[in-house]
């Protein structure tokens, strides 16, 4: 069994290591930002642009658009020694056969995490999507290293070896570094965006000081603000869960953040956030923005919980800095450096709000997501042209329309603009369904050509309403990740 899986990882890596067609071949960008709506599949999509009543921003006939499968090396949850520790599982790779698989299942599967609920099984397709799904931790890595990994893992290979970084191959050739987030600074996506590694995602207050302490970001703003609450009040005692005591005191008293001895200046506040995006306030060498919430912004204000309540039925928290504004103030600190810079940007809500079924926040935080989009896009206006813009989820829910046990994969039902769509979830974990990927600006073909040796996707499919029945080209979301990191190595003229 154990020759079996090598074999399968070596015939996997080598179809991953694929060459992009000479055809595709475009000069490398100078920016790349990589947006990341964490847990928004195309069901999530669907369902905003259906409550909004107008096309995303990411249907914009500039963005390339195919699917992209998020495939995990083990459902492992620590590291093995190799050879076992870098054998890709084989039941773990996406085939439309398995994720679209609409052979009817009796009976019923638990929640996760512990919470008195059932869900029916409905069907083949969704068995095997809630069995093999992946977490944030795996998935953004492997787009940020170009490598599958196990459950929770951070920028390192199924051994625990570290792995080189789109972060550390952008700020050597040059480029200033920033992650920007409404999750807490050092959860999974920004901690592998940001470059950290960790054996494991819970290593919560050893990842915040590698970010804060390596020297290699220059703009690191989110959550996980030990003196506050989520509702933007102030904490009984500080809870260190997500920065911890030395790093905390050390950014609130400006002393420098070990090993290499950086300084930062500290935002708190939403305001002085909303003037340097504005453009009113200068943006400070190094800028730590870490809003007045413990756990992200918005998402569990006033509590976080299943709900068929509309979006913003709950108003928004005024004190916490909205993401196009903390997006933005990145960019006015990050394009100061000639070298250009690498960006990572995330909308974490889409994912807490999906595992607490709660339709009315995802699209909530999806509209956030599609306003940083756009702000983004204005504020780098003809510098779009040397800059690679990907927009991407990093995982899938298992959301469907209101007949979804009992009609595969049904798309959510269309019920007017300013209606919550008809809809049913399926789970309150991840899905191993194929999630979108948008693409615009330079070397976005050599990303549509990372499909694990398959064919290439021409970059003009519609954007389905729901991730099955899968047709055409699927990307690899590690084979995009290498793509990724061989336009930041590409000589620059």
């Amino acid at each position: 069994m154990m020759r079996a899986l090598i074999l399968v990882a070596a015939a996997v890596l080598a179809g991953c290591a694929t060459r992009p067609p000479s055809s595709v071949a475009e000069a490398p960008p100078k920016n790349i930002i990589v947006m990341i709506s964490d847990g928004a599949g195309y069901a999530a999509l669907r369902a905003t642009r259906l409550w909004a009543g107008k096309p995303l921003a990411v249907e914009d006939p500039a963005f390339l658009h195919a699917p992209m499968a998020v495939t995990q090396l083990s459902t492992r949850n620590q590291p093995v020694p190799a050879p076992e520790g870098l054998a890709q599982d084989p039941e773990l790779v996406f085939t439309p056969g398995r994720a679209c698989d609409a052979t009817p299942v009796p009976g019923e599967t638990p929640a996760l995490y512990g919470l008195n609920m059932r869900y029916p099984n409905g069907f083949q397709g969704y068995v095997w999507n809630r069995r093999t799904a992946p977490d944030s931790a795996n998935t953004m890595s492997a787009l940020m290293t170009g490598v599958r990994s196990y459950t929770n893992a951070i920028n390192v290979d199924g051994t625990g070896a570290p792995l080189r970084t789109l972060a550390q191959a952008a700020a050597a050739s040059g480029r200033a570094v920033g992650v920007v987030t409404t999750a807490s600074i050092s959860d999974a996506t920004p901690a592998a965006g940001a470059g950290a590694h960790a054996p494991s995602r819970a290593m919560r207050a050893e990842i915040a000081a590698q970010m804060f302490g390596n020297g290699r970001a220059v703009v690191i703003a989110g959550a996980g603000n030990p003196d506050w609450t989520n509702d933007a009040t102030p904490a009984a005692r500080p809870t260190y869960a997500w920065i911890g005591r030395e790093t905390w005191q050390a950014l609130k008293a400006g002393l420098p953040v070990p090993p290499a001895n950086v300084r930062w200046t500290l935002i708190e506040e939403a305001e002085p956030v909303r003037a340097m995006a504005a453009g009113a306030e200068p943006v400070p060498e190094r800028l730590a923005v870490v809003a007045k919430a413990v756990e992200g912004t918005q998402q569990y204000r006033g509590g976080l919980g299943p709900s068929t309540d509309p979006p913003f039925a709950t108003p928004l928290l005024a004190a916490q800095p909205a993401l196009a504004d903390m997006a933005v103030a990145a960019l006015r600190r990050l394009e100061r450096e000639p070298g250009g810079f690498f960006l990572v940007i995330e909308e974490s809500n889409t994912d807490r709000a999906s595992h607490a079924n709660n339709l009315g926040r995802v699209i909530e935080a999806r509209l956030a997501f599609e306003a940083a989009i756009e702000r983004v896009v204005a504020h780098l206006g003809p510098r779009m042209a040397e800059t690679l813009l990907v927009v991407t989820s990093d995982h899938d829910h298992l959301l469907t329309g209101p007949e979804g046990a009992r009609v595969a994969f049904q798309p959510v039902e269309d019920r007017g603009a300013g209606v919550l769509p008809g809809h049913r979830w399926l789970g309150n974990g991840h899905s191993n369904l194929p999630v979108p990927l948008f693409v615009r600006g330079p070397g976005a073909k050599r990303l549509l050509a990372a499909t694990d040796g398959g064919p290439v996707a021409d970059g003009r499919a519609p954007v389905p309403p729901a991730a099955c029945p899968v047709t055409g080209p699927v990307l690899d979301q590690a084979a995009v990740g290498r793509a990724l990191l061989a336009l930041v190595d590409a000589p620059r003229r």
